[in-house]
């Protein structure tokens, strides 16, 4: 399904700059299986490649439009880029800044945007934080700061289920 969805806000992107680039450019994109090669595993690619996907088209999106709904699905996609990946984090710094150039007009909401996105972000960090010390075992001290970066996107949704198997039973 992300794989689809992938290749369906692609084209959607390249559709509104030019019908036959976008119809190449997505023919060229389907024809390299990117969007497909990893759908057999649960693996962050998948998701971080979705992610990519649509925030380019919501950022796009909202470029020519400035739709509210279109700024929410890029702050949506950057949040599921800094859930898949640790650098995923750190593309709210490029992109945020960009639409605000683009759209000066728009800063007061891209403000919001931003506030949304760090709430969440550093919300998730300090309750993964708790949760890992009170899951942890005593004799083993967890490798967690109290609020930072590190623990809302080094230990995101798939990197914790890998991290604790591993760190816990030595099995990778």
């Amino acid at each position: 399904i992300l794989g689809i969805a992938s290749v369906m806000l692609m084209h959607d992107c390249l559709r509104r700059i030019s019908k036959s680039l976008g119809l190449i450019a997505t023919a060229l994109y389907i024809a390299t299986f990117i969007g497909f090669v990893y759908s057999k595993s649960i693996m962050t690619e998948q998701i971080y490649l979705f992610g990519w996907c649509l925030c380019i088209n919501g950022g796009l999106a909202y470029l020519w439009t400035g739709a509210p709904l279109r700024l929410a699905q890029t702050i949506v996609a950057l949040l599921i880029l800094a859930f898949a990946r640790a650098q995923g984090a750190y593309v709210v710094a490029a992109v945020l800044p960009i639409l605000a150039l683009a759209r000066p007009r728009q800063v007061p909401a891209l403000a919001v945007g931003l506030v949304a996105y760090l709430l969440i972000i550093f919300g998730y960090g300090k309750l993964h934080a708790s949760m890992a010390r009170a899951l942890d075992d005593s004799a083993k001290p967890i490798q967690v700061s109290k609020l930072g970066i590190s623990d809302s996107t080094g230990k995101m949704l798939f990197m914790v289920a890998y991290y604790d198997v591993y760190h816990r039973w030595g099995v990778a």
